[in-house]
């Protein structure tokens, strides 16, 4: 009778395997959508004021000059925000895959996920160039506090759950690297991004 190969000289080839693209989908995905969401956000609601002063270096008006900004401050923010992001997500990553996950406990992908979600919020706050988002949106303006926080709170919550679900997958062969969402998270997502919206509309004060 031939001799099958034991389970722990399988596993460190099957965990290698699965270890780079999972760390790099995590890191990567997780710093675009932490940078990319706000500074929509904090565009859309500096819009209006963009439109009505004149900044060197911008041409044009209405859609080209939204380009503009948000090309500007994207690069600003990946310079600023985008290290430490990186470093955080990798912590994050490391903490919720080692954490007995997958393999080694029935966590379910949602029980992951909110443990990234709310994680990731935390974590969020510590990035500290992330607050000179205030001068975008302009301190001297009411509730500025309230949208910066609110920033670091989308930020965190959207990267954490895509590190979440990266960790997911690193012990489960068969997940894609996509996120699964049910309808009731998807209408969750529709009146929370409807709440954003409303928070960082142009003119509010």
């Amino acid at each position: 009778m031939a001799e099958t190969a034991p389970q722990n000289d399988i596993q460190p080839l099957f965990m290698k395997k699965r270890y780079f693209p999972c760390w790099l989908t995590a890191a990567g995905g997780a710093v675009l959508l932490g940078v990319t969401v706000p500074v929509l956000l904090a565009c859309f609601h500096t819009s209006f004021d963009w439109q009505k002063s004149s900044r060197p270096g911008f041409v044009g008006g209405g859609p080209l000059l939204a380009v503009q900004q948000f090309l500007w401050l994207e690069a600003i923010a990946l310079f600023w925000c985008g290290p430490g992001a990186l470093i955080l997500s990798l912590i994050l990553y490391s903490i919720l895959k080692n954490n007995n996950v997958g393999m080694t406990t029935a966590e379910s992908p949602d029980g992951i996920l909110r443990r990234g979600r709310w994680t990731g919020v935390v974590l969020a706050f510590v990035n500290l160039p992330g607050y000179l988002s205030g001068f975008v949106l302009g301190w001297e303006k009411p509730f500025t506090e309230v949208r910066v926080a609110l920033l670091f709170i989308t930020a965190g919550g959207i990267a954490g759950s895509w590190i979440g679900w990266q960790a997911y997958r690193f012990h489960h062969l068969e997940a894609g690297v996509m996120l699964r969402y049910s309808l009731t998270t998807l209408m969750i997502c529709v009146f929370v991004f409807g709440a954003l919206l409303t928070v960082f509309a142009p003119g509010k004060n």
